[in-house]
């Protein structure tokens, strides 16, 4: 059998009994082919993206998802969540996706499943991801009931890949990009305004050709990191001067290239490693219960089905029949209050000591 073919069997196995599915949907490559085996397996019109949306997702992360959405044929429906409201959430411990994964759920449950008359939802977890420290949004995803039929039917990292070549998703070769909150060091607080400042700095790398890339916030300072590839490149003349410049302009005073180069989850696994102790649970008052009767997922409605896709690939809620209207306006999520504090060391000097030796300052001042 064909990469493809195993795939898309694997997955409807995992799905049997399953009428309506919502995909808790990023538009990543894990995400996108699970939704479009799911499609396969289902049918497009039995099958839901759900697109949370907040400052940690920036807009061209957003706009990509649609893409990818429209290209599988499946409507999206964005719900818009408030992580940051959240006190744990901002104080960014190594905890903090499951904060955010807890209330994209709460969110979807509370919010999309009885509307939509999903049964089940399920999100982009891979086997490889099952075997990681630093993934506490899996336990969200447990404690909410939610499938992860990727990760159940073995299929890891490289497989997926192969897979999302084989559909032809846009997404198929797109590097991984975490929300924007992970370039924030631990215990430090989160707020739009770093969230704000990563992304337009981010953006402004990708206009200059940068593809696998990630801005770290340090206050003052931006630690870019970069491909190994891109790094000759970036410190010479004239590409320097324009990253220093991409990046000033997005509020940072200095910025460093990390000659350690691009480095997926540093943040949490050098705190793991450090501390010899796995991610921290919930506080007491912040533990997940098995969900109440009205958060369950609801049985199917009726014969509705979900309609296509508008023009922009948006759905909102449904009418009265139970079709798909068409969408609504975003609201914005308001400013979290400013709290929480940076540890001693971090206060001094704006970078952990580990980040602090590997770097090489791009200004002109220093």
């Amino acid at each position: 059998m064909t990469d493809l073919a195993r795939a898309t069997d694997l997955v409807a196995a995992r799905l049997r009994g399953v009428e309506r599915l919502g995909v808790a949907f990023s538009g990543g490559v894990d995400s996108s082919v699970l939704l479009a085996l799911a499609a396969r397996a289902l049918g497009a019109g039995r099958v839901l993206a759900i697109l949370g949306v907040s400052p940690s997702l920036a807009a061209d992360e957003r706009a990509a998802a649609h893409g990818v959405a429209r290209h599988i044929g499946v409507p999206v429906v964005e719900i818009e969540t408030d992580e940051g409201s959240r006190e744990a959430y901002r104080a960014n411990g190594p905890d903090r996706c499951f904060h955010c994964k807890d209330e994209l759920f709460t969110r979807i449950g509370a919010e999309i499943v009885s509307a939509y008359g999903l049964d089940a939802v399920a999100y982009g977890e891979n086997a490889d991801d099952v075997r990681r420290h630093d993934r506490p949004g899996a336990r969200a995803a447990a404690a909410h009931h939610v499938l992860a039929p990727l990760a159940d039917a073995g299929l890891d990292k490289l497989s997926v890949r192969r897979v999302a070549r084989a559909l032809a998703l846009p997404c198929a070769d797109k590097p991984a990009a975490p929300c924007l909150a992970s370039r924030i060091p631990h215990y430090e607080i989160v707020s739009p305004r770093k969230l704000s400042q990563v992304e337009q700095a981010e953006a402004a790398l990708r206009r200059l050709g940068f593809d696998d890339l990630r801005v770290r916030h340090h206050g003052d300072i931006a630690r870019v990191e970069l491909s190994a590839d891109d790094l000759v490149r970036a410190v010479t003349s004239p590409t320097r001067e324009q990253i220093h410049e991409a990046v000033t302009g997005a509020g940072f005073r200095f910025v460093t290239v990390d000659l350690a180069g691009i480095q997926s989850g540093a943040f949490t696994g050098a705190y793991t490693a450090s501390s010899g102790s796995s991610l921290a649970t919930p506080s007491t008052n912040e533990q997940l219960a098995t969900p109440s009767t009205n958060e369950q997922l609801a049985a199917p409605s009726g014969n509705g089905q979900l309609a296509a896709p508008s023009g922009n690939g948006q759905l909102a809620a449904p009418s009265g029949n139970g079709q798909l209207a068409a969408p609504s306006g975003n609201g914005q999520l308001a400013a979290p209050s400013a709290r929480g504090q940076a540890t001693a060391a971090e206060r001094g000097t704006g970078l952990c000591a580990s980040c602090a030796t590997a770097s090489a300052e791009l200004g002109t001042g220093r």
